[in-house]
């Protein structure tokens, strides 16, 4: 994940040096180094917080969160993905207030809504429920493994691919989900519904 965007500056910046790129293609050329070296920063942001996760080291921070507020913020961010991409997006949201880490569990929705995003198919469905008993996010999905399921929560797991990248995704997102949940001490379950072809993500919120 690091080798792509450090040979594509190494690359780019050699070209410049040799006096093999164009004037005119330099300020392009110096875009694309700028993106790749932000993506490489994410990522490695990224790495630390799952390592430091991972290790217990982040103090948790509880105060009272309003759900429904959080989900809808989160959703926000993605408007115009869902109205570009033309999903169908099905919200029951109950004013649902509990108390956790309201940094972590933002971080941690809006990894899953990301993942949502970008793995649903072509019926373009995706569904959001908010209950006394869970967070459920499905989306419409082409049959998955439930035997293989634990797969997806491998770090860089090739279920973890380019496609989240257009929604500032590093490969890391179900990861992450994972240890942040475990940190909170909050339940989850990830499986597929073959009678409604959904992926679906619960988030129980009884701790």
């Amino acid at each position: 994940e690091l080798k792509t965007p450090v040979a594509i500056i190494d690359g780019y910046s050699g070209a410049i040096l040799d006096g093999i790129i164009e004037d005119e293609e330099i300020p392009d050329i110096c875009k694309n180094i700028n993106q790749e070296a932000s993506n490489m920063n994410a990522l490695i942001q990224e790495l630390l917080f799952y390592c430091k996760m991972e290790s217990g080291y982040i103090p948790i921070k509880k105060e009272s969160i309003n759900l429904k507020e959080t989900l809808e913020n989160i959703l926000k961010r993605y408007s115009m993905d869902f109205k570009l991409n033309n999903i169908n997006l099905n919200l029951n949201l109950e004013e649902i207030t509990i108390e956790s880490d309201k940094k972590l569990l933002d971080r941690c929705l809006n990894n899953l809504i990301i993942n949502s995003l970008a793995y649903v198919n072509e019926k373009k469905n995706i569904n959001i429920i908010l209950d006394n008993e869970a967070i459920t996010i499905k989306n419409s999905s082409h049959p998955l493994n439930n035997e293989n399921i634990t797969e997806y929560f491998k770090p860089f797991s090739k279920k973890n691919d380019k496609k989240v990248r257009k929604y500032g995704g590093t490969g890391l997102g179900l990861s992450v989900v994972s240890e942040i949940l475990k940190n909170l001490s909050l339940n989850y379950k990830l499986y597929y519904d073959e009678t409604d072809e959904v992926v679906i993500f619960k988030v129980f919120l009884k701790q």
